[in-house]
């Protein structure tokens, strides 16, 4: 497995990021075309990360939970928010 930028030593996460990480690598070079699939594919990825991240959180405890996934939720519509221009092809409003 390639490893993330950031490596937290926790397997799963690490194993998210590291996708998440390889998908937006490839958005530079994407051609205009096939921008709202990568996009799409890059929020199911991090839907599905927040989801599993989330459940490893509460079983810990974690305190910051409910902060932390407010920050998911916000990540989430802006990804949501910048694929939604790019499909209608309103540059501007990015």
């Amino acid at each position: 497995m390639k490893l993330p930028t950031l490596v937290l030593h926790v397997p799963l996460m690490d194993q998210d990021h590291a996708r998440i990480e390889a998908l937006l690598a490839q958005v530079p070079a994407a051609p205009e075309q096939d921008l709202p699939r990568l996009l799409r594919e890059i929020e199911v990825e991090t839907e599905g990360h927040f989801e599993r991240e989330e459940v490893l959180m509460r079983m810990e405890d974690v305190p910051v939970l409910h902060c932390h996934i407010a920050q998911h939720r916000i990540i989430l519509s802006a990804l949501a928010e910048g694929r939604r221009a790019i499909e209608l092809g309103d540059m501007q409003a990015l």
